[in-house]
């Protein structure tokens, strides 16, 4: 359900523009580097502070915690979040979350045998049940595609290029 509300609703329709628009001056974004990889902010707002995102960073952030979560399901060593790089589009980021949603359904039919107690330690700092891991990921999911969502249809308002047509 999570993966359709992301693909149907507003994936299929993201652009760079949205990827891109700031919500707000401090907001986290996706910032290309000097060697053309894309690279995401990540730093703790100030104390008292709100948080903002861009579509863009929200994005990667999927791709970063989903290419996690796969990692630690299989048994594989977790990636440094500093080696996940954005795909610099919003036609990128769709083959790389669409990818991302392959492997995780493929993960599931194999570990439908698997103990679903057996431990693992992301996103946690001690380890927990595989099907807490599971239960997360797609909590995660639905938090994230509906933080996408919000940002998608405000950018859409002040975007006059990026709106949806009206019938």
């Amino acid at each position: 359900m999570g993966w359709s509300l992301a693909t149907d609703c507003y994936l299929a329709d993201l652009t760079d523009e949205i990827c891109h628009w700031m919500p707000h001056t401090s907001a986290a974004a996706v910032r290309r580097r000097g060697d053309a990889t894309w690279e995401a902010d990540w730093s703790e707002p100030l104390p008292g502070e709100p948080w903002h995102s861009t579509v863009g960073w929200l994005t990667w952030h999927l791709q970063w915690w989903l290419t996690s979560a796969l990692a630690e399901a299989r048994r594989e060593q977790l990636p440094e979040r500093t080696s996940i790089h954005w795909p610099g589009t919003a036609d990128g980021i769709r083959v790389e979350l669409e990818r991302l949603a392959v492997a995780w359904r493929t993960m599931l039919d194999e570990a439908a045998d698997a103990d679903p107690n057996r431990p693992t330690v992301f996103p946690w700092p001690y380890p927990r049940p595989l099907h807490r891991l599971v239960g997360w990921a797609n909590i995660e999911l639905m938090k994230n595609v509906a933080e996408i969502g919000i940002l998608f249809n405000l950018a859409q308002r002040d975007l006059p290029d990026t709106r949806m047509p009206t019938t």
